[in-house]
């Protein structure tokens, strides 16, 4: 609410305050925010998963089992075609959340 009364116009507080999944929230806060068009824009232009195979440095990715945000089928495993040749370790833990 005080990021509104700041800002006023710049998001929707209703969708804000009414918002029980995340994709409502996100239609309503995060996307107006941040200049995308809606949630689903904002998933597609800052998804992480079609820049891997681009990675030259060896990196290790970090995903928690338990995360509330992004569910363990959406994380890359590594094994798919396009992220064979990356230097890419992917750990997985059981808990850990969202950071």
């Amino acid at each position: 609410v005080a990021q509104y009364l700041r800002h006023p116009g710049s998001f929707d507080i209703l969708g804000v305050l009414r918002a029980t999944t995340i994709r409502e929230y996100d239609n309503a806060y995060t996307a107006p925010v941040f200049g995308f068009k809606d949630a689903l824009d904002y998933y597609a232009q800052t998804d992480v998963v079609p820049v891997l195979p681009s990675i030259a440095v060896p990196t290790l990715v970090v995903n928690a089992l338990d995360d509330p945000v992004l569910h363990p089928e959406s994380f890359p495993r590594g094994d798919e075609a396009e992220l064979r040749d990356a230097p890419l370790l992917f750990q997985y833990h059981p808990v850990g959340g969202h950071l």
